[in-house]
């Protein structure tokens, strides 16, 4: 049996068949690799790679499809796509491979190599190079405008693209004309075009191919729709495009420059930010940024006008109720260009224009309120003022006293009106009143009704704020006439009937600020939501659960629970001075999102769809993010598609809430998809007679979804074994090859392995050994079958006796004649043999083993005796310790001492049960290692001495020396026959070769004896100065011999090359010089631990004699002079660093400034020092300076 990944016909006569597919190759015995070559060869002229030779990468990863052809039933493909970086990609299936669709993601040259196998035998081995580009640079943007009249160039790729001009260009247009077969089209026109460019191949036909669309605009005329042409303070421009084009709006004034507002398609501007008041030009500019050549621009007049500015004063009060007589005055300020006043919400009075500097008096006006309504510059502006009333009726006299005018406070939630005082002095009353603003809106109106007879009073609680009262009692209507006309009368007068009495003067309450923040009063939450308002002012709020009364105070508030809310913000600084602001908040919490993470689908190549299934809301109320590894989100949709494979995190928050939910995201494993699995197939025997083989598949089974068996023929025929589908094991009844695929548990249309084994009736059925020829065996022999099994075994003896043993138990052959043995394997299903020999019995043989010789090579001689019996009737075996077989002559001969056997047996028979002859020799000492050692003739000697080293002289017989001089003339010194020490003389060649007991030169060595040319002598000074104390000293260095003995009297200190002494005392240095020859010298060692300067005590200026310079022993190694003249000027200073001793420094010559000093003395500072110990000292002295 044998086991292979790919299918082959079995044939008896194939000796060797190995099938590796792709990067494995294959090789075949002779006959077989011929017919299979010539197959391949022919079927590969019937395959071809169909698919792109180039690839551009366009828009990032490209997919492409190559198929192989081939028969997908039948055939089982093998892709390897080699890419410029990384490893090869490898994918091998059947029918589900016979198209690859392959994700290019790098630039460059790809080898594609698909091996496609029939029946085992492969059939076709093509490749296909494809070339990958990377995507040209696009140009070509979605839409253009282009203004009438005006040319337009169209450009699909980048100029500077590589290899610009090896592609080539179609654009078409609506009516599918081609109108370009460049990079470039202009047109002149609108329309929709399109380009197509590609790259041919060597076929003609387009690859890389890519289309692009652009849609060219002529400039739309559009209208610019604005609220008004006239725009007063406080009111705001609202404008925008029809239809709403993105677009630049500008206001400019008349004579100023053009201003920047903003970029959009709609406008909100306030007329608080324009410059002044003026006419003024609106500005929009339509956006063409991609044909900036053309800019289409809309205008629109307005003007910003200033308010009607007018004054009202009393003419005239009216004398008494209901009398006409009162009058104001109107004092214009600024042309105006109507103005009126208020009757009633239906009615104006007649109106009039005013020019500035114009006054007018309006008569005929009874008491009370009026409000006058003024237009001017396209502005509206009202005012409220009173006519008062000369004559008041006893009950409608009060009056208000500012004493009483109580401004606004603050409270704890916000601010409490203001309020003034109206007196009554008369009474009982029952009136009306009515509260006007300073603008003459009515804010206010109520009754006022009391029993007291006088000095009445009623508080009018009012915001802050300037405002006009009057109190009035209504008078019944007449009752005088009848009919039609009485009663419109009745209407007309009912007004009339109201004695209107305001005060005289406008009241004015003063009102607080109240603080401000922003905060959203109406949001969702999910469990928990840090509010903070957002304030400029020093503020601290107040949060209060309306429902439950829980209040909190805080600048950042923690919400857990739903509901309606009150915020209160206070000013920290200046409470009194400026009021909290309550804000009601409405609060919703909502659910975390409940979600489970489904696995769909994957397809054959690995590409995988995750769902998540939303429980609890529908997927547009949530936001969702699908993140990688890497933490990039990869999806935000329901579905996602992994490209990489690890932990993966889910996330789902719920749209439209403040916040997000505290769920972290749900993390889970994408796993790497199982595009393989390893297929391994077992089988037992296959007997003639039976038992049929079992066929057992070995793979992983969690991952395969799918078995499938086929049996193939020696013709190459297929049979689908249906019954055994998803079987994991078959019975195979007949030889041939049976093969396996298995399918992927999550897609069980993907193939993710197979593979084959050749099923064979065994011939030899179990596996054991007996002689072929006559067995000749001496007197008796044990015996035990040869086989790699664990077989039983029963033999049947010449005399017709059975005996029946295990593998390793022994027959004893003690009979001539026919044996029978029977061999069987109980614990496996193989086939039972059996097989009969001869056997014939011999004699043993008496033998012994003799030394004959011995040489001076070590070789030893031994002879074997074995009686009377023939050389040619007799086997003679040599053998060492290690059982190893050595000759087979009567003659032995070895160099090679240890434990040695003779054996002799008889000739055609298997061995007799004898001892063997053992014999021992010794290991001969053949050489020694002699070695001469002796140095030259030193200078002081007239001799050296010769010094023979042997390292087993037991061994040593005799010594025999011999002398070459320096001429060539050699000697033999018999003097010093035998001798291990000699003394030489002469300069030349000493030789010295010892021998043996048996004569045998063992060993030799010359040495040459010189007289030595070495003047190299240690050099050491004859005193040195050290300090103990500090271990300070010169380390000394003699020079470079092969051994140092320093003594410090007549004890060994050191033996190192180089010595530092810290003792004083006599000191001997003994050295050997690199030939061996001794030097002896001495020198002293004195202490010193003193820093030591010296220095003149005078000097004369120019003399190099006597110029002025200073000396320090080995302990400085840092010196700094400073001299100093009487006035304490310094004349001269020197630093020194890694001073040597005894050395000269700081050398002066006495001048200064290029002239010599004056005679006189001059103070000297001297700072020096130990850098090694730290010691620092310093000395002064006098230095004197004479002619």
């Amino acid at each position: 049996m044998k086991q292979s990944k790919q299918i082959f016909s079995a044939k008896t006569n194939w000796l060797t068949l190995v099938l590796i597919v792709g990067t494995f190759g294959f090789i075949l015995s002779e006959s077989t690799q011929t017919d299979s070559s010539q197959l391949l060869l022919s079927a590969a002229n019937d395959f071809e790679i169909l698919g792109p030779e180039r690839v551009c990468l366009i828009t990032g990863n490209r997919i492409e499809e190559f198929f192989g052809g081939g028969d997908p039933e039948t055939d089982v493909y093998r892709w390897t796509i080699t890419e410029p970086v990384g490893p090869p990609r490898v994918f091998q299936g059947g029918e589900s491979l016979q198209t690859l669709a392959f994700t290019f993601s790098q630039s460059g040259t790809h080898t594609i190599n698909l091996v496609i196998t029939r029946g085992g035998i492969p059939i076709s081995n093509l490749t296909k190079i494809v070339e990958v580009l990377p995507g040209a640079e696009i140009v070509l943007l979605d839409d253009y405008v282009l203004c009438p009249g005006d040319e337009l160039t169209l450009r699909a790729l980048d100029p500077s693209t590589v290899g610009l001009s090896d592609y080539s260009f179609e654009w078409i247009d609506e009516n599918d004309d081609v109108v370009s077969i460049e990079n470039e089209l202009v047109v002149d026109d609108e329309g929709v075009f399109q380009v197509r460019y590609f790259l041919e191949n060597s076929l003609g036909e387009a690859e890389c191919e890519n289309t692009l669309s652009t849609q060219v605009r002529i400039a739309v005329d559009f209208d610019l729709d604005v609220n008004g042409v006239n725009f007063c303070p406080g009111n705001v421009v609202v404008a925008f495009s029809d239809p709403q084009l993105p677009g630049r709006w500008y206001y400019e004034k008349v004579g100023e420059p053009r201003v920047f507002i903003n970029q959009s398609s709609f406008l909100q501007l306030s007329t608080g930010d324009l410059p002044g008041f003026g006419d003024y030009v609106l500005i929009f500019e339509l956006i063409n940024e991609n044909n900036p050549s053309c800019i289409v621009t809309k205008t629109h007049d307005f003007t910003f006008g200033q308010n009607p500015q007018f004054r009202i004063e009393e003419e005239f009060s009216a004398s008494e109720c209901l009398a006409e007589d009162g009058a104001l005055r109107i004092f214009a300020d600024g042309d105006i260009d109507l103005i009126y006043y208020v009757i009633d919400e239906e009615t104006n009075s007649p109106g009039f224009s005013l020019s500035a500097g114009e006054e007018l008096v309006i008569p005929g006006l009874r008491s009370g309120v009026y409000t006058f309504e003024a237009f001017a510059n396209g502005c509206k502006f009202t005012l409220g003022t009173v006519v008062t009333l000369q004559d008041v009726p006893d009950q409608l006299r009060f009056t208000v006293d500012p004493d009483s005018i109580v401004p606004e406070t603050c409270s704890e939630e916000g601010k409490n009106n203001g309020s003034f005082t109206v007196f009554f002095e008369n009474g009982p009353i029952d009136l009306i009143y009515e509260l006007y603003t300073e603008r003459g809106d009515l804010v206010g109106t109520g009754v006022l009704e009391s029993e007291e007879l006088e000095d009445i009073e009623f508080v009018i609680e009012v915001p802050g704020g300037i405002f006009y009262f009057e109190v009035f009692i209504p008078e019944p209507p007449s009752d005088n006439g009848d009919g039609d006309d009485e009663d419109e009368d009745e209407d007309e007068d009912e007004e009339d009937n109201r004695c209107m009495v305001p005060f005289v003067e406008r009241i004015e309450v003063p009102g607080l600020p109240q603080v401000e923040f922003s905060v959203p009063t109406a949001f969702k939450f999910c469990e928990v939501y840090e509010l903070t308002p957002e304030t400029s002012q020093p503020l601290e709020f107040l949060l209060r659960n309306i429902t439950t009364g829980e209040e909190r105070v805080g600048q950042t508030f923690t919400i857990t629970e739903a509901g309606d809310y009150e915020l209160i913000g206070r000013h920290l600084d200046f409470p009194e001075e400026i009021c909290p602001t309550k804000v009601d908040l409405q609060i919703e919490d909502v659910d975390p999102v409940e979600f489970e993470i489904e696995f769909v689908s994957q397809d054959c190549i690995g590409n995988q769809v995750w769902e998540a299934n939303i429980l609890n809301y529908d997927p547009s109320e949530v936001r969702i993010r699908w993140y990688d590894e890497a933490g990039e989100v990869v999806s935000t949709g329901v579905n996602m598609s992994p490209v990489t494979y690890g932990e993966y995190e889910l996330e789902m928050q719920p749209r439209n809430i403040l916040g997000t939910c505290p769920t972290p995201p749900t993390k889970f494993i994408v796993p790497e998809p199982v595009l393989s699995v390893p297929v391994d197939l077992e089988a037992s025997l296959l007997c003639p007679f039976g038992p049929d083989a079992t066929i057992t598949l070995d793979t992983d089974f969690d991952n395969v979804g799918r078995i499938r068996w086929r049996y193939f023929d020696e013709d190459g025929d297929i049979t689908v074994l249906t019954e055994n589908e998803n079987d994991s094991s078959i019975v195979a009844s007949i030889s041939g090859t049976y093969e396996v695929t298995v399918y992927n548990s999550i897609n069980i249309t993907c193939e993710i392995g197979r593979t084959s084994i050749d099923i064979d009736f065994s011939n030899n059925l179990t596996q054991f050994d007996v002689p072929q020829e006559e067995l000749v065996i001496c007197e008796r022999y044990e015996w035990i079958p040869e086989s790699n099994f664990p077989l039983v075994y029963t033999l049947t003896y010449p005399n017709g006796e059975q005996v029946t043993r295990n593998s390793d138990e022994r027959f004893v052959l003690n009979q001539r004649g026919e044996y029978e043995i029977r061999g069987a394997d109980p614990n496996n299903p193989i086939c039972p043999n059996v097989k009969s020999f001869e056997v014939r019995v011999v004699d043993a043989i008496v033998f012994s083993a003799e030394l004959v010789n011995q040489s001076c090579e070590g070789e030893f001689t031994y002879e074997a005796n074995f009686g009377t019996s023939a050389t040619e009737d007799v086997l003679i075996t040599w053998r060492n310790s290690g059982g190893q077989e050595l000759g087979n002559s009567p003659i032995f001969t070895t160099s090679t001492p240890g434990t040695y056997t003779l054996e002799v047996q008889p000739a055609g028979s298997l061995p007799c049960d004898v001892d063997l002859y053992e014999f021992e020799i010794e290991a001969p000492v053949l050489s020694v290692n002699a070695n001469l050692q002796a140095g030259v003739i030193c200078p002081d000697d007239l001799s050296t001495v010769i010094e023979l080293v042997v390292d087993m002289p037991e061994e040593v017989d005799r010594i025999e020396w011999r002398f070459t001089d320096i001429n060539n003339n050699t000697s033999v010194l018999g003097q010093f026959e035998g001798l291990f020490e000699v003394i030489a003389e002469e300069e030349g060649t000493y030789e010295a070769t010892v021998f043996n007991e048996l004569g045998c030169s063992i060993g030799n060595d010359l040495v040459l004896i010189m007289r030595s040319m070495d003047d190299v002598r240690p050099v050491v000074k004859e005193l040195y100065e050290i300090c103990a104390e500090y271990e300070i000293g010169e380390t000394i260095n003699p020079g470079n011999f092969s051994t140092y003995e320093w003594y410090l009297d007549e004890m060994l200190v050191s033996t190192s090359p180089t010595y530092k002494p810290q003792m004083v005392g006599e000191y001997t240095l003994v050295v050997n010089s690199q030939e061996n020859c001794e030097f002896v010298t001495t020198f002293l060692v004195e202490e010193e631990c003193e820093l030591r300067v010296s220095l003149p005590n005078a000097m004369i200026p120019g003399s190099e004699e006597r110029n002025f310079l200073i000396y320090t022993n080995f302990l400085i190694d840092e010196l700094d002079i400073w001299i100093f003249n009487k006035w304490g000027q310094e004349v001269f200073s020197c630093s020194e660093r890694n001073l040597s001793e005894n050395t000269s420094s700081c050398i002066w010559d006495g001048y200064y400034r290029g002239e010599k000093l004056p005679i006189g003395a001059y103070a000297v500072r001297i700072h020096y020092k130990n850098t090694q110990e730290g010691i620092e000292e310093t000395m002064m002295t006098t230095l004197t300076v004479i002619n």
